[in-house]
């Protein structure tokens, strides 16, 4: 069976790892030049947030086999009023980066995923119009490579007709 993921962001490399981890190796298709080629951000991960999950991180790695590393334990959270200040104090969560950082997570996911992703390439980008939607892309890709699986040959023939 043949398998395209389409983006190389949290969700698309989620999937290859656990499409990966029951035998199927998917082809996952970036438009952008390279995983995570995105403006860097930073997030927290926090059990006050993600109830009912204590630690999202233990939680991945345990229940889905998805290995993160954060880039920051949050062991206390200052709370500012107008008249007072108190603070939470314990295991809060994790601060992790997004986007271009070499140690974001896309870019931790990517390195766990066996299965090749295909950045588009200059070549790509020069054919592509500016309006062209992402699934003539995808279909050119498709109609260039030799798929004699009869799903991928009904799949051409459909984005064909479309």
């Amino acid at each position: 069976m043949n398998i395209a993921i389409i983006g190389a962001g949290l969700a698309g490399l989620s999937c290859a790892l656990t499409l990966e981890k029951h035998g199927y190796s998917p082809d996952i298709f970036e438009k952008r030049k390279k995983v995570g080629d995105r403006p860097l951000i930073g997030e927290a991960m926090s059990p006050l947030l993600h109830r009912p999950i204590d630690d999202a991180i233990k939680y991945l790695s345990e229940t889905h086999d998805i290995h993160l590393k954060p880039t920051t334990n949050i062991q206390k959270i200052f709370v500012h009023s107008p008249n007072e200040t108190s603070f939470l104090e314990g295991h809060l969560g994790y601060t992790n980066k997004r986007g271009k950082d070499k140690n974001s997570y896309e870019r931790q996911l990517a390195e766990q995923v066996k299965s090749p992703i295909h950045l588009k390439s200059k070549s790509n980008m020069k054919r592509s119009r500016k309006n062209t939607p992402t699934w003539s892309w995808l279909l050119e890709i498709l109609l260039t490579r030799k798929a004699s699986n009869p799903s991928i040959q009904r799949l051409k023939l459909r984005l064909q007709v479309q």
